[in-house]
C-alpha cells in the first residue's frame, strides 16, 4: 500500500492504522506473548482495516531468556537486538512501530541500514549517540562486543517528518526511545494526545456563584406585568450547548455571570454591537420579570427608551451611548 502511494497519506488515516495495530500489540502482550517480528509486511491492510500477522517469531513474554539475536527484519530491529542482547522484550514491538509510523509519513523507511553496523550508523544519525545517562546497558553491550557508536549530535525529527503533527512526532520520540524500560507499552501508546482527537469534551459551563451587580438599573419592576412579557412570540433563537438546557429556568445570578462575560469591557469579553428588537424579544421570552426589570427594559427607562406593549418588548427609540455599553452584549451572542 505504501509503495503505490504517489502521495502522502493524510494523517487522519495513519491515526486509524497505528491505533488499530497498537490494539492488536495491546491484546499480544496483555496475553503474554510478544511478536518479534513487527515491520509492514506483516501488517494486513483492506481497506480501513489492519490485522497483525504472522507470528512465526513471536515468544512468550515470561519465557525464560536466552532469546536468539537475530529476529526482525533490520530496518525495524530494536537497538538492544543489533547490540546482542538476549534478555529483550516486548519494547522491541514498540521500537518497530515508531519505524513504520515514521515510514507511513514519509512513504520511506527511517533506518534504511545495509548491515547491522550500517543500521546503528544509522539510527544515531537520527537519534544521536548514546550516552551513560539515555541508556547505559547499551554502552555496556557496546563495550562486550569491543563496538564503538558513532558521534552524532540528535536530529530534531520534525526536520525528518515535517508533514506529522506534533502530537505524532511526541508518540514516535517516545517510541524511539534507545532505553527499552523508557518506551511506552502498547496500551499506553494508545492514550497518547495523537489518539485523542476530536474526542467528545463536555460543555464549559458558566459560573454559577457569580456575584449579582448591585446598581438596579431597571428602575420600578413593579411596572412590568407578566402579561406583557409571556405575550411576545418572538422567533426562537439557538442558544449555546451548555445553557440549553437550562434556558428560562437558570438562576439568575447564572445569568448575569453570563452577561459579565460578553459584555464589552468586562471579563476582556468580546465588544459586540448595540442590541437589536430580536435580542429584546428573546429577553422577554428567556428571562423572568424580575430580571427584565432589572435589565433596564421597563419601568421609567422604558418610558425614555419606548413602551411595552402586549406584543412585548419593543426596540427602544432613543438608546444613549451608556446604554448601548451596558447592553452591548446581547448584540450577537444568543443566550
Amino acid at each position: 500500500m505504501m509503495k503505490k502511494r504517489e502521495r502522502y497519506f493524510p494523517e487522519s488515516k495513519i491515526r486509524n492504522l497505528m491505533y488499530q495495530m497498537f490494539q492488536g500489540l495491546s491484546f499480544m502482550h496483555k496475553h503474554g506473548f510478544f511478536h518479534r517480528d513487527v515491520k509492514p509486511e506483516n501488517m494486513l491492510v483492506k481497506g480501513d482495516t489492519v490485522k497483525v500477522a504472522d507470528f512465526g517469531l513471536a515468544r512468550e513474554i515470561r519465557s525464560r531468556p536466552p532469546y536468539t539475536d537475530y529476529v526482525s527484519t533490520r530496518w525495524y530491529r530494536a537497538p538492544e537486538v543489533l547490540l546482542r542482547s538476549t534478555a529483550y522484550n516486548s519494547p522491541i514491538d514498540i521500537w518497530a512501530m515508531g519505524c513504520i509510523m515514521a515510514e507511513l509519513f514519509t512513504l520511506r523507511p527511517l533506518f534504511p541500514g545495509s548491515s547491522e553496523a550500517d543500521e546503528i550508523y544509522k539510527i544515531c544519525s537520527v537519534l544521536g549517540s548514546p550516552t551513560m545517562r539515555t541508556w547505559q546497558d547499551g554502552i555496556k553491550l557496546a563495550a562486550q562486543m569491543n563496538f564503538r557508536f558513532p558521534q552524532f549530535v540528535p536530529t530534531d525529527l520534525r526536520q525528518i517528518i515535517p508533514n506529522a503533527s506534533p502530537e505524532a512526532i511526541s508518540l514516535m520520540q517516545d517510541c524511539l526511545r534507545y532505553d527499552p524500560n523508557q518506551r511506552p507499552s502498547a496500551s499506553q501508546s494508545l492514550q497518547y494526545p495523537f489518539f485523542q482527537v476530536n474526542a467528545a469534551l463536555p460543555p464549559v459551563m458558566p459560573p454559577v456563584n457569580s456575584a449579582r451587580p448591585t446598581s438596579n438599573r431597571g428602575g420600578d419592576a413593579a411596572t412590568v406585568s407578566n402579561a406583557s412579557v409571556e405575550g411576545s412570540t418572538p422567533p426562537q433563537q439557538p442558544q449555546p450547548a451548555g445553557d440549553a438546557q437550562n434556558a428560562g429556568q437558570m438562576p439568575s445570578s447564572s445569568r448575569y455571570a453570563r452577561v459579565a462575560r460578553y459584555a464589552p469591557g468586562m471579563s476582556g469579553g468580546p465588544q459586540y454591537r448595540a442590541p437589536n428588537a430580536n435580542a429584546y424579544n428573546n429577553i422577554g421570552q428567556t428571562e423572568s420579570t424580575e430580571d427584565a426589570a432589572n435589565l433596564g427594559i421597563q419601568g421609567q427607562a422604558a418610558k425614555r427608551k419606548g413602551s411595552i406593549g402586549s406584543g412585548g418588548l419593543q426596540r427602544p427609540t432613543n438608546l444613549g451611548n451608556a446604554a448601548a455599553q451596558n447592553l452591548g452584549g446581547f448584540g450577537r451572542h444568543k443566550f
